[in-house]
């Protein structure tokens, strides 16, 4: 509805539903896939995380203060 208003003031003469149409063909075409797919070589990567100052509190309520390091070698052979 932005647009049309925006091209009525512009001077355009026309309805409504003329521009919905224009817009939904033009979305149409420009739609992407929301993921990607990467691949791996054995060895070649790994993804790394680190988080710091972690507490969890155990059943009595003693906290536990921790660091957590995350190294994951992403490659898999699975058909």
């Amino acid at each position: 509805m932005a647009i049309f208003k925006f091209i009525q003031k512009k001077g355009f003469q026309g309805q409504y539903t003329i521009v919905k149409t224009y817009c939904t063909s033009i979305r149409k075409g420009r739609t992407h896939k929301a993921t990607i797919r990467i691949e791996h070589t054995a060895g070649l990567s790994a993804q790394v995380d680190w988080k710091e100052e972690m507490t969890l509190c155990s059943k009595e309520d003693k906290p536990y203060h921790f660091n957590i390091f995350l190294y994951v070698l992403p490659y898999c052979q699975e058909p």
